[in-house]
C-alpha cells in the first residue's frame, strides 16, 4: 500500500498567478501612451505636474501607510498619474503635490489603506482640488508657441498670487455650454487629442487602447465602460434630439474626462461592483448623472462627481445582485424546503453527534430584488428627468425674457448718455446689423453700439463671461473708441463667494472706478499702493481674485475687439435703432 501525503490548506485552493503588485503596474504600463501624448501635446509642464503629483501620493504613503511594501505595488503611482491626468496644464506645482497627498490620506489611508477604500483616491484628490482652488483648476491656458515653454502658472510660488496672467482658451466642453461663440469641436480632434483640456483627457484613441489592453489582460471588468458609453449616448441622444442640450451624442463621448473616467476610474476594483449585474447598474447610474450634470450644471463637466456618487452606491448594488449561493434556498419558490432543508439538518448533527444544538439556523434576509432594484432607480431617473424638462421649458421664456430687459438697462447704464442703441454682430472680421441666412443668433458674437439724443455715437457696449473664484462671471462694459476709455462696467451674472467675492457688484467704490474712464489695458494694484496712472484699478481686499477676474474679462474682451473696432464702427444709427430703444 502506497503511503500518500494530505495537505490541509486553508481557501483559496485554486490560486492565480496574478497579483495585485502585477494588475497594478500593468495598469501604469497601460497609461504610458497617455502621459506620452500629455507631454507632446502639452510640453514638458506635463511631466513636472505629474511627477508632482506621484511626489505628493509617493509621499503620504510612504508616512501615513500602515502596509509595509505599499509603495511596491504601485497603487500610490496609479493615483497620481490618474490625479495628473485630470489637471489643466498649467496647474500650480504645488497645488498638484497637495491634491496627491490629500487624495492618498482621505480617499484611501484614512479607510485603513488598499481594498477598503470607498472612493476613487484620485477623484477624492481632484474634488479637494476643485472646492480649494476652483480658478487655478478651470483656468486653460493657450498652448504654447514652442513645445519647450511653459504654460500658465505652473512654478507659482505657494499661497501667493501668480505673477504672470496667462492666455487662456476654452475647453471644448467649456466652449459649447459657456463660450461666447459655441462651436462643436470635430470628433477627429476629440478622438485624436488635438484639442485643449486636461493632460490626459484629450486622445480618446489612447485611452481606448489603454483599456483594450487592459480587458485582454483581465484587469477591466468591461461591463462598466461599456455602460457608462452607452448610457451617455442613448441619454445625451435623447435629450439632443429634444433640443433640449446643446451636447451631440458623439460629441458627449469623445469629450471631456469621460473616457480617462470610465475606463481607469469608475473601473477601480476596490470601488466598484462585484458582480456584472452591479457593473451594469453601476455604469448606466455614472453615463445618467454624467449627462444630467453636464447640461443642468454650473461646470461643463461632470464626470467626477458622477462617478463618486455612484462609489457612495457600491455597497447597495453589491447587496442586491449578490448571486444566490450553492445549496442556499431559491430566491423564489421553495422558500418552505428550503428551511426544512435547514431544520432537518440541524436535528441530524444534534441527535448522533451532539447533546446540543452546532448552530442554530441563520434567519432568513430577505433580498432586494435586482429587477425592483433598476426599476425603481430607472422610473425616479425618469421622473426627476421629467420634472427637470417640464420646469426647465415653462421657465427658459421667463427667464430669457428677464435676461433681455435686464441687459437693456445694463447697455444704457454703460453707456452713460445713450438713448438708444442697436445690436451689430460680426460676421467674418466686420460688423453687421443683419446674419446670414439660416443662422442661429447664439453663433455670433455681438456688440451694442449707444447714441444719443442728437443720434451722435456715445460708445461700444461688450458683454463677455470667464471663469471666476466659483462659477463663470458675466459682465457687460462701455468703451469709448475714440479716446480708448471705459465708460462703464456691470456685472450680469456672479456666482462668487457672498460677503466677499460679491463685491464685484455690491462694492459702490471699486465699481465706480470702471466709469472714472480708466485707459485699457487695464492692470490691477492693492487698493491704495497706486501711482494714480490712467489704468490702475484698485482691489477689493478679501476679493482679490474676484476683482482680477473683472480686470482680465475686460482686457481679453478689447484684446478681441480692438481689431474690429479700429476698423471703423458705423456713424450713422440704423432706422430701427428708436424702436429697438422703446422696448
Amino acid at each position: 500500500m502506497t503511503d500518500s501525503i494530505v495537505r490541509v490548506t486553508a481557501s483559496p485552493h485554486l490560486r492565480s498567478t496574478e497579483s495585485t503588485t502585477k494588475i497594478m503596474w500593468s495598469v501604469v504600463i497601460s497609461l504610458v501612451p497617455v502621459v506620452a501624448s500629455s507631454i507632446f501635446f502639452f510640453g514638458p509642464g506635463a511631466i513636472f505636474i505629474l511627477l508632482a503629483c506621484c511626489a505628493g501620493c509617493l509621499l503620504a504613503e510612504r508616512c501615513f501607510g500602515s502596509r509595509p511594501g505599499s509603495l511596491a505595488d504601485g497603487s500610490a503611482m496609479i493615483t497620481g498619474l490618474l490625479l495628473g491626468l485630470t489637471l489643466p496644464p498649467g496647474f500650480p506645482l504645488w497645488m498638484a503635490f497637495l491634491g496627491g497627498a490629500f487624495g492618498m490620506v482621505f480617499g484611501k489611508i484614512i479607510f485603513g489603506g488598499l481594498g477598503q477604500n470607498i472612493f476613487n483616491p484620485a477623484l477624492v484628490g481632484r474634488a479637494f482640488l476643485q472646492a480649494a482652488f476652483p480658478v487655478a483648476i478651470t483656468t486653460w491656458p493657450a498652448k504654447a508657441e514652442h513645445w519647450s515653454m511653459f504654460q500658465g502658472d505652473i512654478f507659482a510660488i505657494p499661497l501667493f498670487s501668480p505673477a504672470m496672467d496667462a492666455v487662456t482658451e476654452a475647453t471644448p466642453l467649456g466652449n459649447l455650454k459657456f463660450g461666447d461663440d459655441p462651436i462643436v469641436t470635430s470628433i477627429f480632434d476629440l478622438f485624436f487629442g488635438t484639442t485643449g483640456g486636461s493632460l490626459g483627457e484629450t486622445s480618446a484613441l489612447l485611452l481606448l487602447l489603454g483599456g483594450l489592453y487592459l480587458a485582454l489582460r483581465g484587469h477591466l471588468n468591461w461591463h462598466i465602460p461599456v455602460s457608462i458609453f452607452v448610457s451617455v449616448f442613448l441619454f445625451s441622444g435623447l435629450f439632443f434630439t429634444l433640443g433640449i442640450s446643446p451636447f451631440p451624442p458623439l460629441f458627449m463621448l469623445f469629450s471631456g474626462g469621460l473616457m480617462l473616467g470610465a475606463i481607469y476610474m469608475a473601473t477601480d476594483m476596490v470601488t466598484s461592483p462585484v458582480t456584472n449585474r452591479g457593473c451594469w447598474i453601476f455604469g448606466f447610474g455614472i453615463g445618467l448623472l454624467v449627462t444630467l450634470i453636464r447640461i443642468w450644471g454650473g461646470l461643463p463637466e461632470g464626470v467626477m462627481y458622477a462617478i463618486l456618487l455612484m462609489n457612495a452606491m457600491v455597497p447597495f448594488i453589491d447587496r442586491a445582485t449578490q448571486p444566490q449561493l450553492f445549496g442556499s434556498a431559491p430566491k423564489d419558490g421553495g422558500k418552505e424546503g428550503g428551511k426544512e432543508g435547514v431544520r432537518a439538518m440541524t436535528d441530524v448533527v444534534r441527535s448522533e453527534e451532539f447533546p446540543v444544538p452546532v448552530s442554530q439556523p441563520a434567519p432568513e434576509q430577505k433580498k432586494v430584488s435586482t429587477f425592483n432594484l433598476i426599476a425603481t432607480l430607472t422610473i425616479i431617473g425618469a421622473l426627476a428627468g421629467l420634472l427637470i424638462v417640464l420646469v426647465d421649458q415653462h421657465t427658459r421664456p421667463i427667464i430669457d425674457k428677464y435676461r433681455a430687459e435686464q441687459l437693456q438697462k445694463a447697455v444704457y447704464e454703460v453707456l452713460p448718455g445713450a438713448t438708444s442703441y442697436a445690436t451689430y454682430y460680426l460676421v467674418g472680421n466686420s460688423l453687421s446689423l443683419t446674419l446670414p441666412q439660416a443662422a442661429k443668433v447664439s453663433e455670433y458674437k455681438r456688440v451694442y453700439i449707444g447714441y444719443d439724443a442728437a443720434l451722435q455715437i456715445k460708445g461700444v457696449a461688450i458683454e463677455r463671461g470667464e471663469p471666476g473664484f466659483q462659477d463663470i462671471v458675466r459682465l457687460i462694459f462701455g468703451y469709448d473708441p475714440h479716446t480708448a476709455t471705459l465708460l462703464g462696467m456691470k456685472v450680469l451674472e456672479s456666482k462668487e463667494t457672498p460677503g466677499l467675492g460679491d463685491k464685484i457688484f455690491k462694492d459702490q467704490a471699486f465699481v465706480d472706478q470702471f466709469f472714472a474712464g480708466p485707459q485699457p489695458p487695464l492692470v490691477a494694484v492693492k487698493a491704495g499702493a497706486g501711482k494714480g496712472r490712467p489704468n490702475e484699478i484698485d482691489t477689493i481686499t478679501g476679493a482679490t481674485i474676484s476683482s482680477k477676474v473683472v480686470i482680465d474679462i475686460i482686457n481679453h474682451a478689447l484684446q478681441e475687439w480692438t481689431p474690429v473696432l479700429d476698423q471703423g464702427i458705423p456713424l450713422t444709427p440704423p432706422a430701427a435703432v428708436n424702436d429697438e430703444a422703446k422696448q
